[in-house]
């Protein structure tokens, strides 16, 4: 299902190729995505999401919603997710998952790789056996 969603155009395509979005979207939707993308490797905190964004939670959760069909936070994780995948497929050898996993923000193995299966369809170790 992955497989299809990454080569096939969809409402996901921006976000599973970790591509800022191109539909229209209010500002502070767009201020807190964008700083989403910037600091992906850092820790993210919502309080921090919203100064940037200059606005309240309930604001900004509306407009995720509307524009993305999920929450800043469940945004700002499917970005990580991204990029632990994008970085597992070009992996050297003698990376470990649980490097990976650290780099972007997952301190919980085991929740790391539940999340990473749930999104993706295969475990952290199918992807990194079948990297380029």
């Amino acid at each position: 299902m992955t497989n299809i969603l990454m080569l096939l155009p969809n409402s996901y395509s921006e976000i599973l190729h970790d591509r800022p979005s191109a539909i229209a979207m209010p500002r502070q939707v767009k201020r807190a995505r964008d700083y989403i993308h910037e600091h992906a490797e850092q820790s993210i905190q919502l309080a921090d999401l919203l100064a940037h964004a200059g606005c309240r939670y309930r604001t900004l959760q509306l407009g995720f919603n509307e524009t993305f069909g999920m929450a800043p936070m469940a945004y700002a994780k499917m970005v990580r997710l991204n990029r632990a995948h994008n970085e597992l497929l070009a992996a050297a050898p003698g990376t470990t998952i649980a490097s990976v996993a650290r780099k972007w923000g997952f301190v919980h193995a085991g929740r790391f790789a539940q999340s990473y299966t749930l999104h993706f369809g295969v475990s952290p170790s199918e992807t990194l056996n079948r990297r380029r």
